[in-house]
């Protein structure tokens, strides 16, 4: 694509700084402008002008990621070609002409306008996304955050209950963030509030809150009586318990919204063309699913061989070798929630598939980790996705498992020798 303006953008939360160049790298003008919506809007009046002065057919603007907030303003305009730069690729590009490493916004502006002026040709231009896959993709990440979020606070709850009732991690487990523990919490926020409860009230409780398990319920009971406070202090324990009330209270709103999230995203997911694809791979599940759908829905285009979708994932390794040295690491220039997304899909994987459970098994034989051989495995299972992906095709385990014999696979003894079981 021939661009005749070039724009280079670089960015602050309350302004950027601009810098346009023409074909010949003539600097046209430098402005700071302000990331209001209305000065933005305005600026762009402004070039427009120019490229009707110019004669100009196409402009290009290069700016530095992450950009969303400038990317959502920029998709209006059909005149501009967007292109998003790696913050490395602009931090080597600038580093090439200023070996002492001193950092501008006008020059690394200028910088932008001039890298993408040089190479537009090589470089992929940003386009708007299919809003399907987008909002999937969108939603399934910020579910991840408030997953972490969740985390966080349990584990601030759970310290906090260890410092004055450690009893209720006890009697409740791990997952406080149940609406079960919750309830639990807010009717006894201390030992001594449980323990003057009679027992067939707290009984009562586990039964309305679908604890049905005698054995389970008798075992907690035991517990209660001969529990002895580890703290009698009144006043710590007030606070304490103030502080139980505010956690549970935020991991209440946090699950509520949670399981907001997974409703739009089950919604959302059906709505995507190829999700049953990827519902058809063994493992999969209900939140694997739709991150996998929403990532090879987003970029699958872009790939002609299955090493695109490796790399970009992050999921294959970085080779370096200079003379007598050569070492592998992983990626780091990726989206580690996509990288964890296909690492977690092979840790569900091997469990419900067979030639997986072979790789697993082989894998572990040789003194791989556990880590080592789930990377391993998502970077198998990533080659064998974009394939069906590609051909529009369900997956079929006894399919590929003949596809394996017939290719001779060293994994075909050891799935020989595993005890028979239905795949799920």
């Amino acid at each position: 694509m021939k661009h005749q303006l070039f724009i280079g953008i670089d960015r602050s939360d309350q302004c950027l700084d601009s810098c346009i160049i023409d074909t010949k790298n003539n600097i046209i003008n430098q402005l700071n402008v302000s990331t209001n919506p209305r000065d933005l809007t305005s600026w762009c009046a402004e070039i427009l002008k120019l490229k009707d002065s110019k004669n100009a057919e196409s402009i290009a603007i290069c700016i530095e990621q992450p950009c969303q907030n400038l990317t959502h303003f920029f998709k209006q305009y059909e005149e501009f070609t967007l292109y998003l730069i790696n913050p490395v690729i602009l931090k080597r590009y600038r580093e090439t002409f200023n070996l002492s490493r001193s950092k501008d916004d006008k020059k690394d502006a200028l910088h932008l306008a001039l890298l993408i002026s040089e190479h537009h040709e090589k470089l992929t231009p940003w386009k708007a996304l299919e809003p399907n896959y987008q909002k999937l993709s969108m939603l399934t990440e910020k579910r991840r955050q408030l997953i972490n979020a969740r985390t966080a606070l349990s584990n601030r709850l759970t310290q906090n209950l260890k410092e004055y009732y450690p009893q209720a991690i006890e009697l409740l487990g791990r997952q406080l963030s149940s609406s079960i523990s919750i309830a639990f919490l807010r009717r006894w926020t201390s030992l001594q509030k449980l323990q003057k409860s009679q027992l067939s009230t707290i009984k009562k409780f586990y039964y309305l809150n679908h604890c049905r398990s005698n054995t389970a319920i008798d075992k907690r009971l035991k517990i209660i009586p001969a529990a002895i406070p580890l703290c009698s202090d009144e006043v710590i324990i007030e606070v304490h318990s103030i502080m139980t009330i505010a956690y549970i209270d935020q991991l209440a709103a946090l699950e509520k919204n949670i399981q907001r999230l997974d409703d739009l995203i089950e919604e959302t997911h059906k709505q995507c063309d190829k999700h049953q694809i990827i519902e058809s791979f063994p493992g999969a599940g209900q939140h694997l699913s739709p991150r996998i759908t929403a990532f090879m829905g987003l970029h699958s285009e872009g790939w002609e061989k299955a090493e695109g979708l490796q790399c970009q994932s992050g999921v294959a390794p970085v080779t370096k070798q200079s003379g007598k040295t050569h070492f592998v690491h992983k990626r780091y220039a990726c989206s580690t929630f996509v990288r964890q997304t296909f690492v977690e899909y092979a840790g569900q994987s091997y469990k419900y598939s067979t030639w997986a459970k072979a790789y697993y098994e082989q894998q572990k034989s040789k003194g791989k980790t556990h880590q080592i051989i789930l990377r391993g495995l998502a970077y198998k299972w990533q080659r064998i996705i974009l394939k069906y992906w590609k051909n529009g095709e369900l997956y079929d385990e006894e399919k590929y498992l003949k596809a394996l014999q017939k290719s001779g696979s060293d994994l075909t003894e050891i799935i020989r020798n595993q005890p028979s079981k239905k795949c799920a």
